[in-house]
């Protein structure tokens, strides 16, 4: 697996490269702009074409100078833009602008002459690199603007290392940051090429290494997780088997007005191998979900205002028994507390998601019963409630999430996935943003943890193959018609292996 590095530990991998093995940031950053120069000729199509590079203070306006040399020197045409001036220069950016200037083929632009310069072949932005967080400049959105003009104009843009404005933590974006048609990135990919914004902005990843040893990688790293290894992972389903082998999920979900959350559930536990599925559901959606879901069985529970009330807990009790797992949340409503805490209590390994959470958000000492047999899935809002903060960096929140002592998947266009280690997952469609989406990853996850595989496994295999199901439908539907009832379609090819 591929391991995604934030700023602050890509910044401690080449100190520590560098220190135990004697080499010179300089060379360091030489190796980084021949990378930037064979990129930028690729992409700007034929030797002799004009390459603008905008270059800032740090070591990554170092990279930009160093690569409009390079550049130049294998036959293109480099226009540099410092776009602070020269006087404010990292030392080794320095030293690289000096070379630059020195190099045939390389022409310094003052900013303030950007009208007057023509259009490049191609643009490469090497103002701020991974760890810039703060907000951006009027001469940067004026650059910047001149830049996404080219580039809608055919001119591709390439980011050296992170798109100028987008954090390379928290993939939050600044309104005027670089929108590239390539990033260049340097022996790991970054979170913010992959969280919020960073999805939009960064355009094709490239990851160039720089000769670091693997060896130096710190293990707690986050990785970035696939389908192909998701299946990888799967046991083998022997031949010779009967449901009983497949474990039986006791699904409690569902109230008045949304027994589709229930359903949408069901079906999916049913389409990810769990061998029996049981709802356990307000009395009042029984005939809804046995005709919309006849391949589950259901237990009928007493309910209070269309949601499960405290009578229901003994039965709900009794339902347990003889489960393997439970999936617990989806359109439940505002149930009565102990819903939810009588599950949590049973040492069965659960799934907790949505109104679970909600509940469990209201009333904290649900929360105290959280141990390593639970796993939760919230959305960032969910995880808001029970952290009682805005998420602003996911790899934070789930770092907490994680502290409340269960397996957990916090949701977005990427997942990110903890309990066993931390992981990524990158794939996934547009067309995944409506609701019931969710329903369908818990009820995969239940139906894993049935099968009995560990929480922290449940939850990144069942993260991955939902990106895929949402890729798939995406193909056969289009992201603006799928529902999660075609992501539970696509489940089939989903789990299926190439």
């Amino acid at each position: 697996m591929q391991a995604v590095l934030t700023p602050v530990q890509m910044r401690e991998l080449e100190e520590r490269y560098m220190r135990e093995y004697g080499v010179l940031s300089l060379d360091l950053m030489e190796r980084a702009a021949q990378e930037v120069s064979a990129s930028c000729l690729e992409l700007a199509g034929d030797k002799g074409r004009t390459a603008a590079f905008v270059c800032g203070r740090g070591g990554n306006g170092g990279d930009g100078f160093a690569a409009a040399r390079l550049y130049a020197q294998i036959g293109g045409r480099s226009i540099v833009i410092p776009l602070y001036g020269t006087d404010s220069l990292s030392p080794d950016a320095r030293v690289n602008c000096e070379r630059a200037r020195g190099e045939a083929g390389v022409a310094f632009v003052d900013p303030d002459a950007l009208d007057r310069l023509e259009t490049p072949a191609v643009w490469v932005d090497a103002v701020f690199g991974i760890g810039y967080g703060r907000e951006l400049d009027r001469l940067c959105a004026r650059v910047f603007r001149r830049m996404e003009v080219d580039r809608a104009a055919g001119s591709p843009v390439l980011s050296v290392d992170i798109p100028s404005g987008l954090n390379g933590l928290t993939g939050r974006a600044d309104s005027h940051a670089v929108r590239a048609d390539r990033t260049l990135t340097f022996e790991c990919p970054k979170p913010g090429h992959f969280l919020g914004d960073g999805l939009d902005l960064t355009g094709e990843l490239v990851t160039a290494p720089l000769g670091i040893p693997g060896e130096l990688l710190p293990p707690d790293a986050l990785l970035h997780y696939t389908p192909a290894q998701a299946l990888a992972e799967l046991p083998l389903r022997p031949r010779n088997s009967h449901k009983g082998q497949y474990g039986h999920l006791l699904i409690v979900a569902g109230s008045r007005g949304m027994a589709g959350a229930a359903q949408l559930c069901a079906m999916a536990a049913l389409a990810s191998g769990a061998g029996l599925v049981t709802l356990a559901v307000p009395t009042s959606l029984l005939p809804i979900l046995q005709i919309g879901v006849p391949c589950a069985m259901a237990v009928p529970l007493p309910e209070a205002g269309g949601v499960l009330s405290q009578e229901a807990v003994p039965l709900l009790e009794k339902a347990m028994e003889g489960k393997n797992a439970v999936a617990i949340g989806p359109g439940l409503g505002r149930a009565d507390q102990e819903v939810v805490g009588c599950v949590l209590r049973s040492g069965l390994p659960t799934v907790l998601d949505a109104d679970a959470l909600n509940l469990m958000a209201r009333h904290g000492e649900l929360r105290d019963l959280l141990s390593r047999r639970h796993l939760i899935t919230p959305h960032p809002g969910e995880a808001a409630r029970l952290l009682g903060a805005p998420v602003t960096s996911p790899l934070e929140a789930l770092e907490r999430l994680l502290g409340f002592g269960a397996a957990a998947v916090l949701k977005g266009a990427s997942c990110l996935m903890g309990g066993e280690g931390t992981y990524i997952r990158t794939c996934g469609s547009s067309g995944m943003a409506k609701g019931g989406s969710g329903d369908v990853l818990t009820g995969m996850i239940g139906a894993l943890l049935a099968q009995g595989l560990s929480t922290g496994k449940a939850a990144r295999i069942g993260a991955a193959i939902h990106g895929r199901a949402g890729e798939i439908a995406a193909r056969r539907m289009g992201e603006m018609a799928m529902t999660p009832l075609d992501m539970i379609a696509s489940l089939g090819e989903a789990w299926t292996v190439d």
